[in-house]
């Protein structure tokens, strides 16, 4: 690792919280979905060349320990603030890809004068499913995650290869770190949590979404087959003065498969 990345674990109401930083000036602030924190390996060194960039570890994710108790979407932005405050950090950029968007999105909403600008990667939000409103459906969903899909590595592996357009691209050890981290029953079940949240049906998003008055990008890959790339227009048509940039040859880990071409986006832009 390079010598001016920093690792660190602070506390953070409570929770062990452990966080990569490195880079001055102006705060980027990267917060990894359901993949965890490793989405952002390849992006680190190259935007700390121009910001200050830390990566959060979410409660029960990466090296952070689990929370007590399982988290709402509103209270992992309630965490995001309170790290920020512990980092003297009075304004950031958010970056936030798939739930992590999400999050995002409710910081900017419920704290935005602690928001400089947003980036969306492949957010959801947007995507509600029955599945995970019903409470029989729900039940069957999370049995056969936690019993069946999160335990075999078949099926691990064949649901990594649908977040790639070339899954020969994937970074050694990815699946390994990440089967080992769901191994773990704490950080399984706030997996699932997590997954509950990104796709619960929220009457209220849109409206959320149209009070947004920071500068937005909105980033998606062309073939994204885990969140399609439409909802990236939907993401445009409800939050204002935002705009879209669509990546070629691109599924749903765009900071794995394009670090270039996101940095250079994000610089651009956050500059």
């Amino acid at each position: 690792m390079d010598s001016k990345i920093k690792e660190e674990y602070i506390v953070i109401d409570q929770i062990r919280t452990h966080i990569t930083h490195s880079g001055e000036r102006n705060v980027l602030l990267l917060i990894h979905g359901l993949g965890g924190p490793l989405m952002w390996q390849r992006v680190l060194e190259p935007l700390s060349q121009h910001f200050q960039v830390v990566i959060v570890d979410l409660p029960g994710f990466g090296d952070s320990d689990c929370p007590p108790e399982q988290l709402t979407t509103e209270q992992y932005a309630e965490f995001i603030v309170l790290l920020m405050d512990s980092l003297n950090t009075q304004k950031a950029t958010l970056i936030g890809i798939s739930y992590g968007g999400q999050i995002s999105i409710t910081v900017t909403s419920l704290y935005p004068k602690r928001v400089e600008k947003l980036i969306l990667i492949a957010s959801t939000g947007l995507t509600p499913s029955r599945f995970f409103t019903s409470g029989i459906l729900w039940s069957m969903v999370s049995t056969f995650m936690k019993n069946v899909f999160l335990r075999n590595r078949f099926l691990l592996r064949l649901s990594s290869n649908l977040a790639f357009y070339d899954k020969d691209i994937r970074p050694p050890g990815l699946l390994e770190n990440f089967y080992h981290q769901i191994s773990q029953k704490g950080k399984r079940d706030a997996w699932i949590n997590c997954m509950r949240n990104a796709f619960l049906p929220n009457k209220d998003f849109s409206q959320q979404l149209s009070h947004l008055h920071v500068p937005t990008l909105i980033l998606w890959g062309e073939n994204d087959r885990t969140i399609s790339r439409k909802y990236a227009f939907e993401f445009r048509k409800h939050i204002p003065h935002s705009k879209v940039q669509i990546f070629s040859r691109c599924a749903h880990s765009v900071p794995l498969e394009k670090p270039g071409e996101l940095c250079d986006a994000i610089v651009e832009f956050a500059k």
